[in-house]
C-alpha cells in the first residue's frame, strides 16, 4: 500500500514537472513571436513615416518562413549515432568556437588594446570569446575593460554595434539600418516558424532531452522539425541515454545562443518574466 501510494505520488510530481516545463516552453515561443512581430511592426512603421525610399524596400509585412519541412520527414538516428560516435558534433562546435591566436599578449596601451579588441571582431564576423583574448590581451581584470570597450562603442551610434552572445563578443548590424542593407547584401534572415520555435524551446529548457520525450510533449511527429534544427545547428547530438534502446540525447549548441541572441542560457525568459510582460505590454 505505501509503495503503491510512493508511486503514484512519483507519477504525479513527474507529471506536475512535464506540465510546467510545456508552460515554459509555449510561453518562450509566444514570446519570441511577440518579440520579432513587434519588432519588424516598429521597424516597418518607422519606416513609412521617415524613409525617402520606402518605396524600393523589400515588404516584411508577411515574413518569409524558412521552415518549410514536413512534419513526418525522416529523422536518421542511426547516422546521428555514428556521427556522433566519430566526433562530429564536437568537432562543429569546437569550429563554430576557434579561437583567433595561441600566442602570448603583448604589453599594450589602452588604446591599441582597445582598438585590437574592435578589429579582432570586425575579422572574425561571429561571436569571440572571452578565452581568446585572454590569449591575445592582458587577462587581468580583462573582462571590464571589454565591457566599457563595448559601451563606448556603441555610444558612437555608427550603423554597428558590440553585443555581448553566446559567451563572447560580436560586431553587428544596428537593426534600423539592416533593413536598408539587405536588399544589396542578402535576403532577410531566416525566420522559424511556430513549430521549429516550440521544438528548440522544449530542447532548450529540458535539454538533454531525448526525440520521443520532445514528441510526447508536442504531441506530434517532430522528425522533420528536429531535422531541421540540427541542419542549422541549432541544436546536437550530446550523447545516450541509459535506458533500453539508448536513445540519442540532444541539447542546444552556442549558435542557439548566438541567433537568439543571448549570453547564456540562464537569460531564457522564465514563464513568470513572461506573464509580467504579457501583462505591461
Amino acid at each position: 500500500m505505501t509503495q503503491k501510494y510512493n508511486d503514484d505520488k512519483k507519477d504525479d510530481i513527474n507529471t506536475s514537472l512535464d506540465n510546467d516545463i510545456q508552460e515554459l516552453s509555449d510561453a518562450f515561443t509566444s514570446y519570441m513571436d511577440d518579440v520579432i512581430y513587434e519588432k519588424e511592426n516598429i521597424i516597418q512603421t518607422k519606416l513609412e513615416k521617415e524613409s525617402p525610399v520606402k518605396d524600393i524596400l523589400p515588404d516584411f509585412t508577411s515574413p518569409y518562413n524558412a521552415d518549410a519541412v514536413v512534419e513526418n520527414e525522416n529523422l536518421d538516428e542511426e547516422e546521428l549515432s555514428k556521427q556522433f560516435d566519430e566526433g562530429y558534433f564536437e568537432n562543429k562546435e569546437k569550429e563554430h568556437s576557434s579561437v583567433l591566436s595561441d600566442d602570448n599578449y603583448e604589453d599594450l596601451s589602452e588604446n591599441r588594446e582597445k582598438r585590437i579588441f574592435y578589429a579582432a571582431l570586425y575579422l572574425s564576423g561571429k561571436p569571440v570569446e572571452l578565452s581568446t583574448f585572454r590569449k591575445m590581451l592582458n587577462p587581468l581584470n580583462l573582462e571590464n575593460r571589454l565591457i566599457n570597450y563595448s559601451e563606448e562603442f556603441n555610444k558612437l551610434r555608427i550603423g554597428v554595434r558590440i553585443r555581448m552572445v553566446s559567451g563572447g563578443y560580436q560586431l553587428v548590424a544596428d537593426s534600423d539600418v539592416t533593413i536598408f542593407l539587405e536588399k544589396f547584401f542578402g535576403e532577410k534572415t531566416e525566420s522559424l516558424s511556430r513549430a521549429s520555435l516550440e521544438t528548440a524551446a522544449i530542447i532548450a529548457y529540458r535539454q538533454p532531452v531525448t526525440k520521443a520525450e520532445v514528441e510526447e510533449m508536442r504531441e506530434v511527429n517532430s522528425s522533420g522539425t528536429m531535422k531541421y534544427l540540427l541542419d542549422k545547428n541549432l541544436i546536437k547530438v550530446v550523447g545516450r541515454k541509459q535506458v533500453p534502446g539508448k536513445p540519442l540525447l540532444y541539447s542546444t549548441t552556442k549558435y542557439f545562443l548566438e541567433y537568439f541572441g543571448l549570453n547564456d542560457l540562464s537569460e531564457l525568459p522564465t514563464f513568470r518574466e513572461w506573464q509580467e510582460l504579457k501583462q505591461n505590454s
